[in-house]
């Protein structure tokens, strides 16, 4: 089957980490959902099968072993079930998330972000006065975790995280008044989980009357912002500078969905090429 699989246009990147780049992959017509791990640096491939319909896929390397893993969770009437997989065995195994707090049970952000051999997403609920947390995984040892957010940032509508200065920044953004909106960016530090851990480095203030998103930071800290171009018909890619306070464009125009950290690497060099495992 490898390479002959038709696929929809439902094709998403799920995160990129040690220079592989996880995609979920939709196949037309047999409702079958794939996992493919891609090093694009060595254009080589492996694809896996979802056990389950995922309730939300993580993906990271094991810092100690190199290893590619891939974590599924499902949910059953509240109960979630967690199923890993390392890519040198090809085997599910169960895990139990011993969690009791708010993310047991909640909802996921869609974006992940790895630090350090620890995945990290937003859990929260969407019950009024519920409280926001950032739920890790560590690819080591297997266990999930809590980061309590700041009560300033917990009880907030919009929270998201990004990789930054190579720690886990944390965004939020909020009305300034009836023309601006101002997005705070936060960061953790690497060896905390309190709450005295996050800190936060700069705002920035946008117009309403244009649409702007933070994609993600360069390794200076600039933040990487899309905002509307050619009357709300597509969108430029700017930088904005928290020294300067200055936004630059960068001449490029289009749609942008999604931005992740890449850097090369040799990992998967000696498996077969596009080589897909069912």
């Amino acid at each position: 089957m490898a390479g002959t699989a038709p696929i929809d246009n439902n094709v998403s990147i799920i995160d990129c980490s040690h220079g592989l780049v996880c995609l979920h992959v939709l196949i037309r017509y047999a409702d079958t959902r794939l996992i493919t791990v891609w090093n694009p640096s060595i254009r080589k491939d492996v694809s896996i099968l979802l056990p389950s319909i995922p309730f939300i896929v993580s993906f990271g390397v094991c810092p100690q072993t190199s290893d590619p893993k891939i974590v599924n969770i499902t949910f059953d009437h509240s109960k979630p079930t967690v199923e890993v997989l390392t890519l040198s065995t090809r085997a599910w195994r169960s895990v139990p998330m011993n969690l009791s707090g708010p993310s047991l049970g909640s909802k996921f952000s869609f974006k992940q972000v790895v630090i350090d051999g620890v995945i990290y997403r937003v859990a929260y609920d969407s019950n009024p006065g519920s409280h926001h947390v950032i739920m890790s995984f560590d690819l080591t040892n297997e266990e999930f975790g809590e980061v309590a957010l700041p009560d300033r940032l917990g009880g907030l509508t919009y929270v998201n995280i990004s990789k930054l200065k190579e720690s886990l920044g944390v965004i939020d953004y909020h009305d300034d008044d009836a023309l601006h909106l101002v997005y705070e960016i936060w960061i953790m530090s690497k060896n905390g989980v309190s709450v005295s851990s996050i800190a936060k480095l700069f705002s920035v203030k946008v117009d309403t009357s244009c649409s702007y998103t933070i994609f993600g930071f360069r390794m200076n800290g600039q933040a990487i912002m899309t905002k509307c171009a050619n009357g709300g018909l597509e969108q430029e890619l700017v930088v904005y500078d928290p020294n300067t306070k200055i936004m630059n464009g960068l001449g490029i125009y289009g749609y942008i969905s999604r931005m992740v950290n890449y850097t090369e690497s040799l990992l998967m060099i000696n498996y077969s090429d596009r080589f897909h495992y069912y």
